[in-house]
């Protein structure tokens, strides 16, 4: 919770987000959506709600696909409602213990950084 108090100070220069979720854990998939949705007394707003973030990329690693009670990443996708995210968004089940999945999901992250916008404004601009 501590870390994620922070993150916002570093949205204005993000050009892709990375949000890991633990598909077997269904418990943590609330917390998860209010991460990204909700307004909470430790960050000012959802991430994807900061519109510091509008077209940056989202890429949702469904980890632990190889428990058996790994959820399917269509269905932990569709409980975090991530259709109104200004950005680019795909959700891919990885092994983080096998890396499987991993490689796919970093590919897709890369291409969709450089085809937004936002990337060849932070690049004219100077940044990274």
């Amino acid at each position: 919770e501590r870390l994620r108090a922070i993150w916002n100070k570093y949205y204005s220069e993000s050009h892709g987000i990375v949000f890991v979720v633990d598909s077997a854990n269904e418990q943590r998939f609330g917390e998860a959506k209010d991460t990204l949705r909700t307004r909470q007394s430790m960050r000012l707003n959802a991430m994807l709600a900061n519109t510091e973030l509008s077209g940056v990329p989202l890429v949702v690693l469904a980890n632990k696909m190889d428990l058996d009670d790994a959820k399917p990443v269509g269905y932990i996708s569709g409980l975090l409602d991530l259709d109104g995210h200004h950005g680019a968004v795909e959700s891919f089940p990885i092994c983080a213990l096998t890396r499987e999945g991993i490689e796919g999901a970093m590919n897709w992250l890369v291409d969709a950084v450089k085809a937004s916008d936002r990337y060849y404004e932070k690049s004219a601009a100077g940044g990274t």
